[in-house]
């Protein structure tokens, strides 16, 4: 998963695609400190449902972000999961961590 294509920047309230996607939250106007560098990104998620993970990453990355605009773009796949997978471990080996907002439980 070298070259992910992910859609354009969009609002919290755009519609979001039906089915299995790879969504990003970011924050605008700001970088987060990383143990390694710094970052505007917030949370990635995969799943079954785009809906319920653009909710699920603008709800975490929300107490984050305080009063800051927030954008999400997605990738509409049915192996959205190895997406998730390749670009956290590319985070993570870039920034030190996982995006703020993700769960310490992801492996």
């Amino acid at each position: 998963m070298t070259d992910i294509r992910m859609s354009e920047w969009l609002e919290p309230s755009a519609p979001a695609p039906d089915g299995p996607a790879f969504v990003q939250v970011k924050v605008l106007g700001t970088l987060i400190d990383y143990p390694t560098g710094r970052s505007a990104m917030l949370w990635y998620g995969a799943g079954p449902s785009a809906h319920a993970l653009v909710a699920t990453g603008l709800e975490a990355s929300r107490p984050i972000a305080g009063a800051l605009p927030l954008r999400w773009r997605y990738l509409s796949d049915d192996h959205a999961e190895r997406a998730l997978d390749a670009l956290a471990e590319r985070f993570v080996r870039r920034f030190g961590a996982l995006p703020a907002a993700m769960s310490a439980a992801y492996s």
